[in-house]
């Protein structure tokens, strides 16, 4: 098993441990990968990607509800925390918040060192930059 399926791993582990449902690990897991790179771009492939499932009503709410979270979440640290809570349904505690960005830390350091990526390496200093704020809070 390589380090990527590894940090795949223990990302789900978090999730186990915290109690999450598949769905609302899904959903924190899109959230977070989207607000590390959300720009315009990424918004307007969000909504056209979106727009192909017109006809599956219960898949289009979901990633409506994906989107939406991720778009506030990259407007504030507040608001990702938010929208975190809301992927959750329940208060998250700051200890379970660090936890969670510690491991998508680690997750997006092992990405941008395999594939060197510039995205990836902006998604890495973004969420340092989230993690430092939230210690803040």
């Amino acid at each position: 098993m390589d380090e990527l399926e590894l940090e795949k791993e223990r990302l789900h582990a978090i999730g186990e441990s915290l109690h999450f449902s598949e769905l609302q690990f899904q959903r924190i897991k899109s959230t977070i990968n989207k607000t590390t790179i959300w720009s315009n771009e990424v918004e307007e492939a969000i909504v056209d990607f979106m727009q192909e499932f017109d006809d599956h009503e219960e898949m289009k709410e979901e990633l409506e509800f994906r989107y939406e979270a991720a778009r506030l979440a990259a407007t504030s640290t507040k608001e990702l925390r938010n929208q975190l809570n809301k992927c959750a349904e329940r208060e998250l505690p700051k200890e379970e918040l660090l936890m969670i960005l510690n491991g998508f830390l680690d997750y997006y350091k092992v990405v941008s060192n395999q594939f060197n990526n510039e995205e990836d390496t902006q998604a890495l200093a973004h969420l340092r930059k989230i993690l430092n704020e939230i210690l803040e809070l």
